[in-house]
């Protein structure tokens, strides 16, 4: 099942960049991050209209760079919220959500994940 809205390995490498900034950031600053290797700037414009498109990221205001104006990319989703598509994604229903909790609480072995889940279930109760 292709989900138009799941992101390409291109993409996530720009969405870990930007989910790491404490800053909306310009596509010069991506593009010399030091984070990706050999793209051209055309291609990095072409990712970035594609993530516009599936509304991955949104434009959050402008810088001078020079003579020219460049636009501000931040995240539109969190890490987390994009996980949830994913998982939705693959036809997890509602029913199998929990059960989907408990198999990644079983896979990272961890009590303190089990600890936030409770007090983040009780929160929201």
């Amino acid at each position: 099942m292709k989900n138009k809205n799941l992101l390409t390995a291109a993409e996530m490498e720009i969405m870990d960049i930007l989910w790491h900034s404490d800053r909306p950031m310009a596509s010069n600053e991506i593009l010399n991050s030091g984070l990706i290797d050999g793209w051209s700037s055309g291609y990095l414009h072409n990712v970035l209209r594609s993530m516009l498109k599936k509304e991955a990221v949104r434009v959050n205001g402008m810088v001078q760079n020079n003579t020219q104006y460049a636009r501000m990319f931040e995240p539109q989703l969190t890490k987390e919220e994009y996980a949830a598509k994913m998982a939705m994604s693959v036809g997890i229903e509602e029913k199998e959500i929990a059960h989907v909790a408990v198999a990644m609480a079983k896979e990272t072995g961890s009590d303190d994940l089990i600890a936030a889940l409770e007090k983040i279930i009780e929160k929201m109760k």
